[in-house]
This record gives C-alpha cells, structure tokens and sequence, in this order.
C-alpha cells in the first residue's frame, strides 16, 4: 500500500512536469526569440537541476509536485523550442529545413541515451544518487549555451563614407577587443534628410 501511495504521488509529480513542459514550450520559444536562446537554455539548465535534487531531498507530498514543477520549467527551457527559433536564423536559407531537422533528430538521440544512462546509475548508486549525477551531467547545457549568446547574430559591414565622413570608431577606444554591440533603443540619426534619412 505504501509503495502504491508513493508511485501515486510521484506520478502526480511528472505529470505536473509535463503539463508545465507543454505549456512553456511557447513561452520559452517567445522568450529564446527577444532575450537569446542561450539565456533561456542556462535558466532551464537550473531549474532543471533543482527540480532532481529537489526529487533527491523530498519528504512530502508537496516537495514531489514542487521538484515537478522545477524540473518542467527546466525541460521547457533546454528543449527544442527554445533552440529552433536560433538554428532558423543561423543556417543558410537553402539548408535550413535540414539544419531543423537535425535538430529534432539530435533531441530524439539524446533522449534515447538518456534512458540507458539513466537505468546504470540506478543500478550503480541507487536512485536518490543517480538523480545528484543526473543534476551534476546537466551543468554540460551551461557551456555549450554560451555558444549561443545573441538571438539574432548578424555581421555586418558598411562604410561610414556613406555619411560623408572618413572611417572611425567612436570615441578614442579604436577597435574593440571583444564583442561589439549597440544596445536596442532610440534609433541614432546618421543623416538627415527632407525626403530620405539615414539611422542606424
């Protein structure tokens, strides 16, 4: 009976979790497209690993449902939606379709060695262990996110001759040594003009 009560209230926990999942696939998709992919993908990384450890230490019914509720947002943020909006923008219009494709094919690998992966560290350390290893394997998701830093990464190259002056930077910095960014606001007035009028 015991062991009926806790396999209830653990499914009512993963059941939760993929509610959540569901439901922030969009939400995460949104917000990968305006604050980057890599941001939300370290932010599902967390919750992801507070949501096992949370699993790890439970004690109650409502600890369950709580490391559900984390390890949903977490799934929600490191899975496929927050990425594809990424991988559309970078490859190539003539190879995008398959650079999706390999995407969703990467996810489902991924998710058939989890399984495996998953089962040895159960039968090696037991399951509340196996979970703190699962949490610590998830931390690989931070690096391979800085990768993906920008939500629309772009070059550019354009002359300032265009607006009648010689090549400069501004200020007296000269080139910069690391990344280059102008922040979104106010677009900056290069040229005015009566019928045309040049911003950037």
């Amino acid at each position: 009976l015991e062991f009926r009560r806790v396999l209830f209230r653990s499914s009512n926990a993963m059941a939760l979790s993929n509610l959540i999942n569901g439901v922030g696939a969009i939400l995460a998709g949104a917000i990968a497209d305006k604050y980057g992919a890599g941001r939300v993908v370290v932010g599902g990384t967390v919750f992801t690993m507070l949501g096992l450890v949370t699993f790890t230490v439970a004690q109650t019914p409502f600890d369950l449902l709580m490391g559900g509720l984390f390890l949903g947002i977490g799934i929600t943020g490191t899975g496929i939606n927050s990425l594809v909006g990424t991988v559309g923008r970078i490859a190539p219009a003539d190879r995008r379709t398959a650079a999706i494709a390999s995407l969703g094919m990467s996810s489902g690998i991924g998710g058939f060695l989890a399984f495996p992966y998953a089962h040895t560290l159960m039968q090696l350390y037991g399951w509340q262990s196996s979970l703190v290893v699962l949490a610590a394997t998830a931390t690989i998701m931070i690096p391979l996110a800085a990768a993906m830093r920008g939500n629309d990464p772009v070059v550019f190259f354009e002359s300032q001759r265009l607006y009648n002056m010689p090549e400069r930077f501004r200020g007296q910095e000269g080139v910069p040594v690391g990344t280059y960014g102008i922040p979104i606001g106010e677009p900056e007035v290069k040229k005015a003009g009566t019928d045309l009028t040049q911003i950037g």
